[in-house]
Parts: C-alpha cells; sequence; structure tokens
C-alpha cells in the first residue's frame, strides 16, 4: 500500500511538472504578445488564408503560385518582425527555394512535380522556422527532424488557440455585447455550418427533399461554390494561426544535450554484421557487373543479370542512411565504429552506382518513364548525402542537416526545373531500338507535347492510324484544359502545349 502511494505520488509530481512546462511556454513572451495583439496576428492570418484561397482554390498550378509563395514569406517574416524574431543571414537561401519552388508550379503540368513542390515549401518553411526561432547549439540531425516535425503537429495543435486569444483580446479591449446577443452569434457560427451539411446530405439521400428544399431556395442567390472557399479560407486561418502559435511558444534555451551517449559496441556489433555482408555484395557486384569477368549462374545472361535489383539496392541504400545517421547521433565515438561505417559507406556508394548501372540498362531496354527518373534522381541525393555524412564520422560538428537541406533543395529545383515529362517523351520517341509506346506517351502531361508534336510532324505519313487517334486524343484533351483558363489559372506548359494544337 505504502510502494502504490508512493508511485501515485510520483506520477502525480511528474504531472505536475508538464502542467508547470506547458503553463510556463503558454505564458512564454512571445506568446503572451499575441494574444495581446491578437487584432494584428489574427488580422495578418485571415488577410494571408484569403489570400491563399484566392490563389490556390482550385488553381494549384495557375500563374497565382509565385505570389502564393511570396505572400507565404510575407505572412511569415510581418509575424516575426511583430514577435521580434529578426532573420539570419541563411534566410534568402530559404526564400529563393520557396520562390523558386513557386514559379516552378505554374511553369509545369506534371502533378505529381507540383505536388511534391508544394511538400518540399511546406518543409523549408518548416526549417526556416525552426532555424530562426530556436538556438541550434550543438544541434544533431536528429534534433532537426525532431523540431521540424514539431512545427507540423503544432500546427494542428495549435489551432484552436485563435479562440481562446480572441476571447481574451476582447476583453482585454471591453469589446463587449449584450450577453443574450453573444449567445445568437455561437450558436449561428456553430449551427449554419452544421445545417448546410445535413441539408446537402439528406438533399442527395432523398429525391422528394431534394425537390422542396430546390423550391424554398430557388430565389435565394448565393455565390456558386461559396463552401468550398470558404472552408480553405477558415482552415488555413487555423492553421496559419497555429503555426505561429506554436512557434511562439519556442523554448530557445541552451546548447543541445549530448546525445551520444549510448555504448558504441551495440553499434559496432549491428554494423560489424552489415558491412561483412555489404564487402561480400560489393566484390560480386565489381568482379560481375562492372568488369563482366565471372561466370554467371545457369541460365543469367548479363543483361538480364544487370537488369534486375535496382528497387531493392535503393532500399538498402537508404537503410545504410539510417544506420550511420544512427551511430552518428546516439553512440559515442570510437575508432572500430568510424572504421566499420566508413566501410558501409563506400559499399553504399558501390550499391549506387549498381543501382544506377542496373536502371540505366532497363531503361535503355524498356523505355524511360516517370518513376525510373525518381530513381535516378534519389541515387544521385542519396551518393551526395552519404558524402556529409562521411565528412559527419570524420569532423565533429559538421552542419549535416544544413548540407543535407542545401543538397536536396539544390537538386529538387532541378528536377522540378526540367520537365520530365518532356525528356520522356522526347526519348521514347526517338529510339530507333523498338517502336514506342504511344499509349504511355498519352498518359504524359501537357509538358510532353512539344516532343510529341515534333515527332508526329515528323512521322505523319508512316505512323500508324491507332496511334495517330492516341496522339490526336492526347492533344485535344490539352485543348479542352485551357478553353475556359483565364489569367488567375494560366499555365505557362499548357499555353506552349496548345500551340502544337491543329
Amino acid at each position: 500500500m505504502e510502494q502504490y502511494e508512493t508511485t501515485k505520488t510520483d506520477i502525480e509530481r511528474k504531472q505536475d511538472t508538464l502542467e508547470s512546462a506547458r503553463s510556463l511556454k503558454e505564458n512564454s513572451p512571445m506568446r503572451t504578445l499575441m494574444r495581446d495583439q491578437f487584432g494584428i496576428f489574427g488580422g495578418a492570418s485571415l488577410l494571408y488564408a484569403v489570400f491563399f484561397t484566392l490563389c490556390l482554390y482550385r488553381n494549384g498550378a495557375g500563374i497565382t503560385a509565385p505570389f502564393f509563395t511570396a505572400g507565404t514569406l510575407v505572412y511569415f517574416v510581418f509575424c516575426m518582425k511583430k514577435l521580434e524574431v529578426g532573420l539570419k543571414k541563411t534566410a534568402g537561401f530559404y526564400f529563393a527555394g520557396i520562390i523558386l519552388l513557386g514559379i516552378s508550379m505554374f511553369m509545369t503540368d506534371n502533378e505529381t512535380i507540383i505536388i511534391m513542390n508544394y511538400m518540399g515549401m511546406l518543409v523549408l518553411i518548416c526549417v526556416f522556422l525552426v532555424v530562426h526561432f530556436y538556438e541550434e547549439k550543438g544541434w544533431g540531425l536528429a534534433k532537426y527532424i525532431e523540431r521540424v516535425a514539431a512545427v507540423l503537429a503544432g500546427a494542428a495543435w495549435n489551432a484552436p488557440k485563435a479562440f481562446p486569444d480572441f476571447n481574451r483580446y476582447r476583453k482585454n479591449r471591453k469589446l463587449k455585447m449584450n450577453d443574450k446577443a453573444e449567445a445568437v452569434v455561437i450558436g449561428l457560427s456553430i449551427s449554419v455550418p452544421l445545417l448546410l451539411l445535413v441539408i446537402n446530405l439528406l438533399a442527395s439521400a432523398d429525391a422528394v427533399f431534394n425537390k422542396l428544399f430546390g423550391k424554398l431556395f430557388e430565389h435565394l442567390v448565393l455565390p456558386s461554390n461559396i463552401m468550398g472557399p470558404v472552408i480553405m479560407m477558415l482552415v488555413m486561418f487555423f492553421v496559419s494561426y497555429g503555426m505561429i502559435a506554436g512557434m511562439a511558444k519556442a523554448d530557445a534555451g541552451g546548447p543541445e544535450k549530448n546525445r551520444r551517449i549510448m555504448e558504441p559496441v551495440i553499434a559496432i556489433t549491428v554494423t560489424m554484421l552489415l558491412a561483412a555482408v555489404y564487402l561480400v555484395f560489393s566484390v560480386i557486384q565489381i568482379l560481375y557487373l562492372f568488369i563482366g569477368k565471372m561466370t554467371l549462374i545457369e541460365g543469367y545472361t548479363y543483361a538480364s543479370y544487370a537488369r534486375e535489383g535496382f528497387f531493392q539496392l535503393l532500399f538498402v541504400c537508404v537503410i545504410n542512411l539510417a544506420v550511420v545517421t544512427a551511430c552518428l547521433s546516439y553512440f559515442r565515438k570510437n575508432k572500430v565504429l568510424t572504421g566499420i561505417l566508413t566501410v558501409i559507406s563506400i559499399c553504399t556508394y558501390i550499391m549506387t552506382a549498381s543501382s544506377a548501372f542496373r536502371m540505366i540498362l532497363y531503361i535503355r531496354t524498356y523505355n524511360l518513364t516517370s518513376l525510373r527518373i525518381l530513381v535516378l534522381w534519389a541515387l544521385l541525393v542519396i551518393a551526395l548525402i552519404m558524402a556529409g555524412l562521411m565528412a559527419g564520422i570524420y569532423k565533429d560538428g559538421f552542419p549535416l542537416f544544413h548540407y543535407c537541406t542545401v543538397v536536396v533543395t539544390i537538386l529538387y529545383i532541378c528536377l522540378a526545373f526540367s520537365r520530365p515529362d518532356y525528356w520522356i517523351a522526347e526519348y521514347n520517341l526517338n529510339r530507333s531500338q523498338a517502336e514506342p509506346d504511344i499509349s504511355y506517351i498519352a498518359e504524359l502531361s501537357a509538358d510532353a507535347a512539344p516532343a510529341v508534336a515534333v515527332y508526329m510532324e515528323a512521322h505523319s505519313e508512316d505512323m500508324a492510324e491507332p496511334d495517330r487517334q492516341i496522339i490526336m486524343v492526347y492533344f485535344d484533351s490539352i485543348k479542352k484544359r485551357t478553353e475556359n483558363t483565364g489569367i488567375r489559372n494560366f499555365n505557362m506548359s499548357l499555353h506552349k502545349a496548345v500551340s502544337f494544337v491543329n
């Protein structure tokens, strides 16, 4: 019983400590400033939400995308200035990366690239905020990843803070209203969206109910598609305000505690076994794949041997990155461990080269696709990141996270502006070894239109009629997509593609 009481007391003490820490963060100087000046921060968030909606509602790749990225930077810099958080010298890099991603959005019609652009921009914004709101003394790669994830989680977790902040601001400013009137406003704000949702669901469930409410509301004029923009605007208001509120609770603190405290023998045991397997595999790659002087297993040719396993090798390379990163982040430095990690890093380069070589041979046989381009790009990223990890193995304090951020950002921007679909069509259509797969080409975005048009003109006489029809359908779909294009949703890739439509 006494042990139970002691345990209970310890738990309560820990809970009190956690509550005290939460209270301290919630009442930090920056959070207090946000609540006291809700009119400024809330107003800025509302304006940003409206601007966000005007730019991006049903328009993910229009000419407004660069303006959206610029407006996003203006919003965050404005809030930082009000919170007295100054810009660092590295801010220019993040600004340039985010703006370039915005420009890339309206210059391509590739949906994969567009989605990756938005994801990349979000990550860059989170890193930008972490770098400026925290002191980075002694931080390792794991700490940066943890803080970036916390920014994303904090945006959702702190979104409801807008309600109590507004309530406190209203009371401090003595913006009072009649209690009954306030209750009515609160009730309407809850009931109207709920009522619209219920009516919409019931109308779609019953034809008679739908006809009845159609007659009741036929004289009520409302802007078309108003619910979509309103929902987007509200979501972005709370998310943007929540992100700033979360950063305002950031605890700058002192230097990061040393996380490299684990026994290196554990890491040596794991990595030594991996390194032994990798050495055997690497020797096989050199003798069989790169040199080709050894006898293969019966039934295998060098071509068939080379054209398999690249995805498995890519996955192993990613595992190696994680293993080396974990050893550098959590285990004490040790000469034996350093040597083993060096062997794993060198073997990773051999695996990367093997995977790239296999993929190139596969492309020569089975044409180029979007996934195969991404694999080659990922292998290049892995090779450069591994160079940073090797530097971190031998040099304490190497800025690994910033190195990785710069490398991935620059390489991705190059990919985003390269218009992969154009090069896929250019390569596949102009190969002399085999007939091109026109059906696959027709599934590509409008980025491929210039290459398709040149091919069609060059083979207008000898092209099979089914292939001709497929290409005509491809261009007709592009033409239909641009029929209602205005200034807001102007896309450079679609504009250039339409010029090739007869």
